[in-house]
């Protein structure tokens, strides 16, 4: 007896390149050293954060390291003018790209996106 498996096999790797996407996003802004503080709104509360590898902007969606780790935060402030102890502070490592490219259309209950990288 033949065994298929539970999962449909396209041949098409089903995770993403992260690290292709972080360094096309790297390569198009130029970092800016910074400190910046991050909302996180499950936990209520927001925390300092060393940024080093973003141009990173009030309002920008980032993961973090430590025990937040996996958490989606917002950048509330940033600061250029610091002086600081690095081994104090955990780091920002990714930025979510919030830009969506390609065509929405809506039709009857459903709803259509024939873009490049739509997100639904």
């Amino acid at each position: 007896m033949k065994k298929y498996p539970i999962d449909f096999n396209t041949g098409i790797n089903k995770e993403p390149n992260t690290e292709a996407l972080i360094t096309a996003y790297q390569g198009t802004v130029q970092p800016k050293k910074s400190v910046v503080r991050v909302y996180f709104p499950h936990r209520g509360m927001g925390w300092a954060y060393y940024n080093d590898s973003f141009d990173l902007k009030v309002g920008d969606f980032v993961y973090v390291e430590g025990k937040l780790e996996g958490y989606r935060g917002q950048v509330t402030e940033v600061n250029y003018a610091f002086k600081i102890k690095l081994s104090d502070y955990k780091k920002v490592i990714a930025v979510i790209d919030t830009n969506v490219k390609g065509d929405y259309q809506q039709g009857c209950v459903y709803e259509y996106d024939y873009g490049q990288k739509g997100v639904w």
